[in-house]
């Protein structure tokens, strides 16, 4: 070998070993320096499961390499394992009381030295709004202050807060007491010029099974002011009830076919309206001075209060008798789910002389309306969700039922009732567990746009029934069993 190239060759090994002494990177093994934990939920409930993670961060790596999931590499520890007991080697809590408590998770870093970080939380528990009673009916006012549910010949009023989920026994309560009165359906309507409720009606029956009004002024919560009753002289099952704060007045319905017509601001005397022979459901939108019946034999009537007229309108041949209405939030449109896989759009404004159907892969079950994006959210007896446009009125897709993790997400069954966020993002579905002898309930939380369930929760009892506050911030359960009861979660 020349000198030259004796000279290149230990060149060359210099200015490699030069390299690798300037790069503090290279040929180093990675060292653990910090532990971050995270979870997907920011709400934790008694009784649920959730899964927690461990993000590690490593020195001696480059950027894009730094953060690594530890989640399985670390060990999981409790600060209390009467209120959360978690899986060491997996990160799956399971929340068992309310209190607060946090989660620790430990790694061996360099040299033996310990590596943790530690995650702190309030757990929340279902609280009981009344205990004892068999309720009939709850709404919540349009500022998520107040919450009027009804039992017995009893009208109740609870003052909601953040403060009732963590100390319950500082909640705010009144309740009303009308002799001679046995409650059902509440509604709430607004005041001329006024932007908010002020006024409750309450319907029910009296000891002769005569229907009975009860007006209750608002302003006087947590008690209520009653300021007068109207009786009305016929008989029959109520069917539904609900104000018209356009018209100043409250309709009540009868299984008669009779609809009890109460003008409040004019004292006018009950108005009697017949619609149809025996109509099973009657609803309408507040504010549109329509009502709609669907009678037996099915026939569709719309009632007009703008010129005293009545409009009939034929089905096809699919409508069966098996129906539902669902009336839109916001345009002058109701749905009605009917027949075979099928759903029927109708507009008040324009109605058809014969209603025809939509035709769906499933039959529709359970309906709820967004009332920011034009959306509806339908499940179906199959337990599939379907997204529905109302301003076409055209099927969009299929949410995925697919749960992403099937020790946190049991199966759903029958779905007994489905509501819309105030942000018109999430639907909430309280639904019965799979199985026929399934008498465990659960609400089930879903992303619209996402189109996938995020989570699932048990309920108390076994309601049939699910609210949310306006402010999105309450769920409500009523169970309306001998035994029953209210109770609110923190919107999960």
């Amino acid at each position: 070998m020349s000198a030259r190239c004796v000279i290149l060759y230990i060149f060359c090994a210099l200015l490699l070993l030069q390299c690798n002494t300037n790069d503090p990177l290279s040929g180093a093994r990675p060292v653990l320096e910090k532990i971050a934990i995270s979870s997907s939920e920011k709400i934790f409930i008694v009784g649920e499961k959730y899964q927690f993670r461990a993000t590690g961060e490593f020195s001696k790596r480059q950027p894009q390499d730094k953060t690594q999931d530890i989640t399985f590499s670390v060990t999981w520890t409790s600060s209390d394992t009467n209120l959360v007991k978690i899986e060491p080697k997996t990160g799956i809590a399971k929340f068992a009381s309310t209190g607060k408590a946090h989660i620790v998770a430990v790694s061996t870093g360099e040299e033996g030295k310990n590596i943790q970080s530690q995650f702190d939380f309030q757990i929340f528990g279902a609280v009981k709004l009344h205990a004892g009673i068999q309720p009939a009916d709850l709404v919540i006012t349009s500022d998520s202050r107040w919450a009027l549910f009804t039992e017995s010949n009893k009208v109740h009023s609870v003052e909601l807060s953040d403060m009732m989920l963590t100390h319950p026994e500082s909640i705010n309560k009144g309740e009303l007491a009308i002799n001679d009165f046995t409650t059902g359906k509440i509604v709430l309507s607004k005041r001329a010029l006024s932007n908010r409720e002020s006024i409750a009606y309450v319907v029910g029956r009296n000891n002769e099974d005569i229907s009975v009004i009860a007006t209750l002024n608002l302003s006087s919560l947590p008690v209520f002011a009653l300021q007068h009753e109207v009786v009305s002289s016929r008989q029959g099952n109520i069917l539904s009830i609900y104000a018209d704060a356009s018209m100043d007045s409250v309709f009540v319905i009868l299984s008669s076919g009779q609809a009890v017509i109460t003008f409040k601001s004019t004292n006018r005397l009950p108005t009697l309206l017949q619609i149809g022979s025996s109509p099973k459901f009657v609803g309408g939108k507040s504010g549109t001075r329509k009502l709609v019946a669907i009678d037996t034999p099915p026939k569709i009537w719309i009632r007009s209060f703008h010129n005293n007229s009545d409009r009939s309108i034929e089905t096809d041949n699919d409508f069966a008798q098996d129906y539902s209405m669902w009336p839109h939030p916001i345009s002058n449109k109701v749905y009605i789910i009917a027949g075979v896989n099928r759903l029927y759009p109708l507009s008040l404004d324009n109605p058809p002389n014969t209603l025809t159907g939509i035709a769906l892969s499933e039959d529709p079950e359970k309906m709820a309306f967004s009332e920011q994006n034009n959306k509806a959210f339908i499940v179906t007896n199959f337990r599939n969700v379907m997204v529905f446009d109302t301003s076409s009125d055209r099927y969009l897709n299929t949410v995925d039922k697919n749960v992403p993790n099937p020790a946190l997400f049991p199966e759903m069954g029958e779905a007994l009732d489905v509501k819309i966020d105030s942000t018109g993002n999430f639907a909430y579905i309280l639904a019965k567990d799979s199985g026929s002898a399934a008498t465990q309930r659960r609400l089930y939380k879903y992303n619209i746009e996402g189109r996938k369930l995020i989570r699932a929760i048990s309920t108390q009892g076994q309601p049939t029934f699910l609210k949310i506050s306006p402010n999105g911030r309450w769920l409500f359960t009523l169970d309306a069993a001998s035994k029953g009861a209210i109770y609110v979660f923190p919107a999960f």
